[in-house]
């Protein structure tokens, strides 16, 4: 807009030096009797280029010659320093081009079916530019979650293209919603440059009205691993954090296998299901397939059931597997601390640890885990619902001299059961002495009792 100022007072300029002297004597005439100003588009120009205003003096017949002679140097001189101007903005917008300041926004076709990495990211692009509003509208999608990002894909083909944009991608996380297979096949073309993915809560579809429950299992159990798979391939080495937590049916441990072979660079694994827990073989695989992982949560969702509880192989294959773990939840009655002995002994370096459910914990059970400087640099440690004696506490307090967070929930379902009155005393007498050692300052107040009662 400024150049085109600029032009256009040049042009102005340029018509009066080059008109005849009758046309400027008329001009004057006219003006006799006023001052003489530059016409209104003119001087509006030149203010806002921050040029001085041309003096005004009234102007008469007899000084026609004067006056254009005076005129014709003032705008000679206006001139060269207008053309001065539009050099340098001429040479600001030369330098600031769009393709050296902004680089262009390349999103990738809809719809491809590309499974490897290389294949998406290097595919047929659609330059965006910047009179669309394509760069807006790419800057908006990026503060969208994963579920209305694939909403504003299905407005038109403009907007699909633009949220297909691997950037957009990094993180997918999809929550308590309906998640069909083809669109986490569609998803799963897009991320050539996913860091995480998390699928936590996801609903099966609806069974058909004559299906029979056998023929609905068959048909939902590990749908959506295809796509998963899929998604892996693409996704490749820059997937670094998975989360998999309560989909039942939909995900099985088969997933820790596909990890294991497509996703190399894996920090961090989280997989609760209770149909289909971790099995041995599935953490063997994925130990060897992804040996830098330094978190690995594998709550059970309700030990109640057999199905869903890890066994002491499964502990045994942690330790032995990723020796350089950090933080671990693992849970279930049928874990001996025997094993967690034996992963105490292999993974030094494990700096939180969280136990769910587990057998009761005794001053034995401390003193085994904490042998020749076990457990040295625990520095958080969280029981879920297990037995512990307030010695033991202490113990633990002693032993783990990194510590600086023992969080411990209790309830009254784990001591009593129906109208015991002799549970519901031991859960009290229970509660009284833990409360006691709650905000001790002998225990440097990193105990903190926390009891749950419904």
């Amino acid at each position: 807009q400024k150049i085109c100022d600029i032009k256009r007072l040049l042009t102005s300029c340029a018509e009066l030096l080059t008109g005849s002297s009758a046309g400027a004597l008329q001009t004057t005439a006219q003006a006799k009797g006023t001052e003489q100003n530059l016409p209104p588009k003119v001087a509006t120009d030149a203010t806002e280029l921050n040029f001085p205003a041309p003096e005004s003096k009234p102007c008469s017949l007899s000084d026609d010659t004067n006056a254009l002679r005076d005129g014709s140097e003032k705008l000679a001189h206006y001139i060269v320093r207008l053309e001065s101007e539009l050099g340098h903005y001429k040479n600001i917008c030369d330098n600031n081009s769009v393709q050296e300041t902004r680089p262009h926004l390349t999103v990738a076709p809809a719809g491809s079916q590309s499974t490897s990495r290389e294949e998406t990211v290097q595919n047929q692009h659609v330059t965006c530019n910047e009179d669309d509003g394509s760069r807006v509208l790419f800057l908006v999608f990026c503060q969208l979650p994963t579920v209305d990002l694939c909403r504003m894909s299905l407005v038109c083909r403009r907007w699909r293209q633009i949220a297909a944009h691997p950037l957009l991608w990094r993180r997918v996380c999809v929550d308590n919603a309906l998640l069909p297979p083809h669109a986490l096949q569609t998803i799963a073309t897009r991320c050539s440059k996913c860091d995480t993915l998390r699928l936590q809560g996801l609903m099966p579809v609806m069974a058909q009205c004559d299906e029979e429950l056998q023929s609905y299992i068959l048909r939902v159990k590990g749908c959506l691993e295809p796509p998963l798979a899929l998604l892996m391939s693409v996704s490749g080495p820059s997937l670094r954090h998975v989360h998999f937590v309560d989909c039942d049916l939909l995900i099985t441990e088969r997933c820790l296998w596909l990890l294991s072979v497509h996703c190399p660079n894996l920090l961090e694994v989280t997989y609760s299901c209770e149909a289909f827990p971790a099995t041995k073989e599935a953490l063997w695989a994925l130990s060897n397939g992804c040996p830098l992982i330094r978190q690995l949560n594998l709550p059970p969702v309700n030990s109640s059931s057999n199905l869903s509880q890890l066994e002491d192989g499964c502990l045994k294959q942690i330790a032995n597997g990723w020796p350089g773990l950090l933080q671990l939840s693992v849970g279930g009655p049928s874990i001996t601390y025997e094993a967690l002995a034996s992963l105490a002994y292999h993974c030094s370096e494990l700096q939180s640890l969280e136990l769910t459910e587990c057998a009761p914990i005794d001053t034995k059970v401390v003193s085994q885990l904490c042998k020749d400087g076990r457990l040295s640099f625990l520095h958080t440690l969280t029981l879920m619902f297990t037995r512990v004696t307030p010695k033991a506490v202490v113990s633990i307090i002693e032993n783990c001299v990194s510590l600086v967070t023992f969080d411990l929930y209790i309830s009254s379902a784990m001591y009593s059961s129906g109208t015991d009155q002799q549970s519901v005393y031991k859960y009290l007498t229970v509660l009284e002495n833990l409360k006691e050692l709650d905000g001790h300052p002998s225990l440097r107040n990193v105990f903190h009792l926390h009891h749950i009662d419904y």
